[in-house]
């Protein structure tokens, strides 16, 4: 019989350097001003557009951002230097910093038309998509075995269009998501539920590990993020030579409930401008075996940084800053 245990689910006020990371954020994502607008426009616009035209916008707004937010630009040169093993200041750097942002707002609005189509149409996601049932059957032969699915992943590709396609599968969805700005979690959360996702807030409202530890009983896809930690249960792992600090909520859930982890990460192809999945092994969790399955998931993270860098979309400083 396995041993009950108190799940801390608490926003981490702890963190190393948090103060000096959010000041150093990308500005117009961090207070979500632009974002909250560029949101309420792709949904009153976009979706009535063909995707070549939204594609096309959302590379202006990327160039436009660049040439008017030097410094908050260079946060994601930052964080892709050591990746590149190139200096943030050099050419390629640069370059790659102007197609992630690029990528980034054309995911989004790929997302926001297929949430305005959604679920009155579904043909749009469905052309976007280049996975559906058959890539989807080890997904139900986990669920099949009744104790859920910790689906394990991070800020690249188009994470909100995989929830998306779970749910246009049938699949149920909750997402363990951080707190936000008022507005845009609000807007956010009014667009998951629009399409079948649940949200959980850790920060937002107290008990949420009961919430998390329900949706798991009702044998839910719980999607948690490993590369934005918001709790204090964390591992500071070294890539490229730098230090980053991943979270380790997925691996204790899934050593408390029994549940599988499943890591996934959603990415575009750039030829045919399709979303597919790539999943690894599911892995159960013990005890002693905490260790060993974080090791995996950081290894898994960073060949994803290797061969997916410009779609990274993590605008916080990655990377803790190394003193002189």
């Amino acid at each position: 019989m396995q041993q009950r245990e108190r799940v801390h689910l608490t926003r981490n006020t702890e963190r190393a350097d948090t103060s000096t990371a959010a000041a150093a954020g990308v500005s117009w994502y961090r207070e979500r001003r632009f974002n909250r607008f560029f949101y309420r426009i792709s949904l009153a616009i976009g979706g009535r557009l063909s995707r070549t035209v939204n594609h096309l916008g959302a590379r202006l707004v990327a160039r436009m951002l660049h040439w008017l937010l030097p410094q908050s630009i260079a946060t994601i040169r930052r964080n892709l230097a050591p990746v590149l093993r190139l200096p943030q200041e050099a050419k390629q750097a640069k370059a790659a910093a102007k197609r992630l942002l690029a990528n980034f707002f054309s995911y989004q609005i790929d997302f926001l038309k297929a949430c305005h189509l959604f679920p009155k149409s579904t043909a749009f996601l469905d052309d976007i998509i280049a996975f559906g049932p058959k890539e989807l059957a080890p997904v139900r032969a986990l669920l099949a075995k009744g104790k859920g699915i910790i689906l394990v992943t991070g800020h690249f590709g188009g994470w909100e269009i995989g929830g998306l396609t779970l749910c246009r599968h049938n699949l149920p969805v909750t997402l363990v998501s951080y707190r936000e700005p008022k507005g845009v979690e609000e807007l956010k959360k009014l667009l998951r539920t629009r399409t079948g996702i649940q949200t959980i807030t850790i920060g937002r409202r107290r008990f949420q590990a009961i919430r998390i530890l329900r949706a798991l009983k009702a044998n839910e896809i719980v999607a948690v993020h490993m590369d934005r930690p918001v709790t204090k249960n964390v591992q500071p792992a070294r890539l490229f030579g730098k230090e980053a600090t991943f979270s380790k909520d997925a691996v204790t859930l899934a050593r408390i409930t029994g549940a599988p982890m499943l890591p996934c990460f959603i990415t575009m192809d750039v030829n045919t401008k399709r979303y597919g999945a790539l999943f690894g092994n599911p892995m159960y969790v013990d005890k002693h075996q905490e260790e060993a399955a974080m090791h995996t998931l950081i290894n898994l993270y960073k060949d994803m940084l290797v061969r997916y860098h410009e779609q990274w979309y993590n605008f916080y400083p990655f990377f803790k800053a190394e003193r002189c």
